[in-house]
């Protein structure tokens, strides 16, 4: 601030002796005099000042004083008001408008400079409130210092404000942090609204993959029911890759060779195990001389008469390779009691080879009951949405692929303080009633594993009186919380889970999200590579790749059913790490 405002225009000794009136003095000044004591005598502007005041008193120093109106507007730069928390501060102008009332306290305080003295106070009065304000609000700060010099007021040095007006706003270190803080908002709804078109384009290319796939697994079934479900030699299978593959002759010649070379080490290992049967019985003088003619007959006829590279004509399927599975037959339901075996032909008579079981043409696919289970406890509040999401999404992919929903049977549970059943066992097919999920109470695993085990037992013998088939049940258990009743749910999952008690005690895949521990998920797997943990702390994110998971293994079990296989590999989650690492 280099402007100065000057109210003591005048300081003189005052003359002895001097006869004659003084000098009229204009109405903006006044006279002071003082004495050697420091005493001072105001005489009120427009007066004259006698030559009696300055011969017969005691004075000694003549003040003139001014008392005219000051307007001056000044920036505050080097003293500038903070803000809340004092990192930031204000840019501040005050126009401010003052005036000498008390001429002797001038002179007595030796007031030189006006300006100075307004505005180092001012500045005193205005930071304890600019610091109850955040740099965004610079009108609020603004509003608060002209309230309270709104009516104006007299400082000790003889001045009266009568006008201050401030105007604030945030300085340029605030504007940038401001700027930048106002683009980050910005960029993160762009990036928002970004998101939920690139999930909705994800969620129609994986719709649009469902449905081909549905197609294809749909073609393949027609083409096995042309052709009969029944099983093909060499010569169809090859007839048949040459349909569809024209130009891959010499794939078919190279199965074909392979065939061909497997087929005679075949009939060199039956004759080497001829050749040794032979040798036994005549070393235990089990062959007579009248049996001989009877073996020379029988190798002199495989001789002139070796195996052809291809089946007969007529469709006579090939026998199998000794010790292997027959490949072209339909895979046997493991432990089925409608699996058959037949003999291998042999060239020579003799011990027969052990075969593979063939299974019945018309068996009926396994079923397997799969139960979901989601933790509905407050926990969870912050991930409804994608709850819902995520269990509409295996909706979705079981109604796109309804072969594979055909040997599935669903069942989904919610739990927290209790049970609800949202879903009951059941095949879910276009226009089955969708659930609708809510977060509530906290979470009780015992509740989920009683459900479990009253429902089990009765839905696997229901099931049981519509198809004989029925796989293991499978449960896929989302914890979102530690459980409340953490020294109640032992022992009633020790029963479900207890195949010497319970006849139908279920495989359990666990996943925890949120506040689950590791500890507790890996004690509700019924085997430690089926607990996982999630690695990421957003909850939201978790449960979406959570039923990413689900949607796999649900329609990856299904296909193993339709195959004859067992149950698919489980592999953590994406996002997701084995609980046993954890613990």
């Amino acid at each position: 601030m280099t402007k100065q405002v000057l109210l003591i225009l005048n300081k003189a000794p005052v003359p002895r002796g001097a006869v004659g009136p003084v000098n009229a003095r204009t109405p903006d000044v006044a006279v002071v005099y003082a004495t050697p004591a420091g005493e001072v005598a105001v005489f009120d502007p427009g007066k004259r000042d006698r030559w009696t005041n300055r011969v017969f008193s005691h004075y000694r120093l003549r003040y003139e004083v001014d008392l005219g109106d000051h307007r001056h507007t000044v920036e505050l730069r080097s003293s500038p008001l903070p803000a809340r928390g004092g990192i930031y501060h204000f840019t501040t102008f005050i126009d401010v408008g003052f005036r000498v009332v008390d001429p002797g306290a001038i002179v007595s305080r030796d007031v030189d400079d006006g300006l100075v003295v307004v505005y180092n106070h001012l500045i005193d009065l205005c930071r304890p409130i600019t610091r109850e304000f955040d740099i965004e609000d610079a009108a609020g700060a603004e509003d608060a210092i002209n309230a309270r010099f709104r009516h104006g007021e007299t400082l000790e040095e003889g001045i009266y404000l009568y006008r201050c007006r401030a105007r604030l706003s945030a300085d340029t270190n605030a504007c940038t942090y401001l700027q930048s803080q106002e683009e980050a908002k910005r960029d993160n709804i762009v990036k928002f609204e970004r998101h939920k078109v690139d999930t909705e384009d994800a969620k129609r290319r994986n719709q649009i993959d469902l449905i081909k796939q549905s197609g294809a697994l749909e073609a393949q079934a027609r083409e096995r029911d042309a052709m009969g479900n029944r099983p093909l030699d060499v010569r169809e299978l090859i007839a048949i890759h040459l349909e569809r593959y024209p130009k891959d002759t010499q794939t078919a010649l190279q199965l074909l060779s392979d065939l061909e070379r497997a087929r005679w080490d075949r009939q060199d290992m039956q004759d080497q195990k001829s050749r040794e049967m032979f040798e036994f019985l005549a070393s235990r003088n089990l062959i007579h001389a009248v049996d001989l003619g009877r073996f020379r007959d029988q190798v002199m006829t495989q001789l002139q008469n070796p195996s052809p590279v291809l089946p007969p004509a007529s469709g006579q399927s090939l026998p199998p390779l000794p010790g292997a599975s027959g490949w072209d037959d339909p895979l046997p339901a493991l432990g089925s009691a409608n699996a058959r075996s037949v003999p291998m032909p042999s060239v020579v008579d003799g011990p027969t080879m052990p075969q593979p079981p063939v299974v019945e043409p018309h068996r009926l696919p396994d079923v397997v009951p799969v139960y979901v289970v989601i933790d509905q406890s407050i926990a969870v509040e912050g991930c409804v949405v994608e709850l819902n999401a995520g269990v509409n999404s295996l909706y979705d992919a079981l109604i796109a692929e309804p072969v594979v929903a055909s040997v599935i049977r669903l069942s989904l549970f919610g739990y927290a303080d209790n049970v609800v059943v949202q879903l009951a066992l059941a095949t879910v097919r276009d226009g089955t009633e969708r659930v609708h999920l809510s977060a509530h109470g906290q979470s009780h695993y015992a509740a989920a594993f009683e459900r479990l085990l009253d429902c089990i037992p009765r839905d696997i013998e229901q099931l049981k009186t519509q198809q004989p088939n029925v796989r293991r049940p499978q449960v896929l258990f989302l914890s979102g919380a530690q459980p409340a009743d953490d020294t109640r749910w032992s022992p009633i999952y020790q029963r479900l889970v207890d195949r010497g008690q319970h006849r139908y005690a279920p495989d359990i895949v666990a996943c925890g999200v949120g506040a689950a521990n590791a500890e507790t998920i890996a004690r509700i797997a019924t085997r430690r590579e089926l607990a996982f943990v999630a690695d990421d702390g957003h909850l939201a994110r978790s449960v979406e790749r959570y039923f990413a998971f689900v949607v796999r293994q649900v329609i990856s079990y299904g296909r193993s059913v339709l195959d004859g296989r067992p149950g698919p590999l489980v592999t953590a989650p994406d996002g997701f790490r084995p609980a046993r690492d954890l613990v």
